[in-house]
C-alpha cells in the first residue's frame, strides 16, 4: 500500500510521488497535487514530482499553477535566482 509507505517514511519523495500517481489513477487530483507538493518541499530537484504536480493541477483546471510547476525544474537547471527562493 502506497499510503502506508508514505506513513512509514513521509520524507521519501519517491513514495509520495508514487502515491500521487495512484491517486491520479482514481481521479483524486487534489490529493495527488498535495502529495506532489509535499514531495517537492522535501526535494525541490525531484522533477517527477513537479511533472506530477503539473498534471494534477491541469486536471483541476489550474492552468497557471500547472505551467509554473512544469517550468520549475527548468528554472532550477539554469541556475536562475528562483533556486534560492525555494
Amino acid at each position: 500500500q502506497l499510503s502506508r509507505a508514505v506513513a512509514l517514511a513521509p520524507k521519501v519523495p519517491a513514495y509520495r510521488n508514487n502515491y500521487a500517481n495512484a491517486l491520479m489513477g482514481v481521479q483524486r487530483h487534489a490529493d495527488a497535487a498535495e502529495q506532489c507538493r509535499k514531495a517537492v518541499e522535501i526535494d525541490p530537484r525531484y522533477e517527477r514530482a513537479w511533472l506530477g504536480l503539473a498534471l494534477a493541477l491541469t486536471q483541476l483546471g489550474d492552468v497557471d499553477g500547472a505551467i509554473t510547476a512544469k517550468v520549475m525544474p527548468l528554472l532550477r537547471c539554469t541556475g536562475n535566482a528562483i533556486d534560492s527562493e525555494l
